[in-house]
C-alpha cells in the first residue's frame, strides 16, 4: 500500500517527496526492500541520482551487489592504509623538525644566515 509519502525508486526519476518520513522501495533480484528515510535523506539521494553520469551508472549496473560491497571494502582498506601512511609521514616530519630545532635551529631562520667562521683572523 503506497501513500503520497512514499517514493518508488525504479529505473526512472519519478520522485514525490513530502515533509514526513519517506519510504523508498527498491527492487533487487525480484524482492522488495523498504527503507525509512527522512525528507532530507530522500532529497539528497535524488540529487545524487540526478547528478550521476549515465556511463558511471551503466558501469555499476554490470556488477552484482556482492561485487560492489567487495569493491567498497577494498577501497576502504586502501583509504585506511593511505591515512596511516600520511599520519606516519607527518610524525616523521615532526620528529625531523624537532631534531633540527634541537641541533641547529639557525638553519630555520628566514633568510638563512650562515654562521661566520673566522678561523683565519
Amino acid at each position: 500500500m503506497w501513500s503520497p509519502t512514499h517514493v518508488q525508486v525504479t529505473g526512472g526519476t519519478n520522485w514525490a517527496i513530502n515533509l514526513e518520513k519517506t519510504k523508498i522501495r527498491t527492487e533487487e533480484n525480484s524482492r522488495s526492500k523498504l527503507l525509512l528515510l527522512s525528507k532530507l535523506e530522500a532529497f539528497l539521494i535524488f540529487q545524487r541520482r540526478k547528478n550521476t553520469s549515465p556511463p558511471l551508472v551503466n558501469c555499476l549496473k554490470q556488477h552484482s551487489h556482492l561485487e560492489l560491497i567487495y569493491a567498497i571494502a577494498d577501497l576502504q582498506n586502501k583509504l585506511n592504509k593511505e591515512v596511516k601512511r600520511q599520519r606516519d609521514l607527518e610524525d616523521y616530519l615532526d620528529q625531523l623538525l624537532l631534531r633540527v630545532m634541537e641541533t641547529s635551529p639557525r638553519i630555520l631562520q628566514n633568510p638563512y644566515k650562515k654562521k661566520e667562521n673566522n678561523l683565519f683572523s
